[in-house]
């Protein structure tokens, strides 16, 4: 599930890397990276954009004073624990 939506992940060999996201698909086609490499650079990019949007909205309407700026980080894991794996 990415962003609230189920998802469909394919993988193909191909002669380059790169990654689309097109309806309900994430297609990555895999050449010289892995396909979870790829996959979690893509996720990863994709969050944070989205995180990206939120702050830009919340500082919008003013309903929330932010002081400086947030920095925002994308972890793997939360708290060190296997079992609270975010990526792959």
């Amino acid at each position: 599930m990415i962003l609230g939506k189920n998802t469909s992940i394919i993988e193909r060999k191909s002669n380059n890397d790169s990654v689309s996201f097109k309806g309900n698909e994430i297609i990555i086609t895999f050449y010289k990276r892995s396909a979870a490499s790829l996959l979690k650079e893509f996720l990863s990019n994709l969050l944070y954009s989205q995180l990206v949007k939120i702050y830009t909205e919340i500082k919008r309407e003013g309903k929330v004073e932010v002081f400086g700026d947030l920095d925002f980080k994308v972890m793997s894991t939360i708290d060190k624990k296997k079992r609270r794996a975010l990526l792959p």
